[in-house]
């Protein structure tokens, strides 16, 4: 298990390249990663001497086959703010503030986590019993 953030521990990216050393194909769903992280990590691979490789089905799914659990299907709900910490709105202030203070025009938040994080949204998937009490 690779410990990310601490100090003289490789990034995933690192790691990925240094077990293809050797003329190794790591093999990668186009559909979980960034353009621009696909590009540094095949950049970095191919430095090491392997090959980077996109592939039209992604391993886990197949491993699932037909066990995979279905998808959540319940509604997306706004935690809130005593959960949260602070109101999604208060969220954004913050973060136009931070953008003002730094000169810059705008931020994109694309990632899910992010997202979720920054307007307080959660799934069914992060407590059925919070879920439960809140009027939709």
């Amino acid at each position: 298990m690779l410990k990310q953030g601490i100090q003289d521990v490789p990034t995933i990216q690192e790691w990925t390249a240094d077990q293809a050393e050797g003329g190794k194909v790591v093999g990668v769903d186009p559909s979980v990663v960034t353009a621009g992280d696909a590009r540094k990590l095949a950049e970095k691979i191919k430095k090491k001497g392997g090959e980077y490789k996109a592939i039209d089905e992604n391993l886990v799914d197949l491993v699932w086959g037909s066990e995979r659990p279905a998808r959540p299907s319940e509604r997306v709900i706004v935690q809130p703010e005593k959960y949260a910490g602070k109101s999604f709105e208060d969220k954004i202030d913050d973060l136009r503030k931070e953008l003002d203070k730094k000169k810059s025009l705008g931020f994109v938040v694309s990632m899910l986590d992010e997202v979720a994080w920054l307007f307080n949204l959660r799934g069914s998937e992060y407590g059925q019993s919070l879920c439960a009490h809140l009027p939709y």
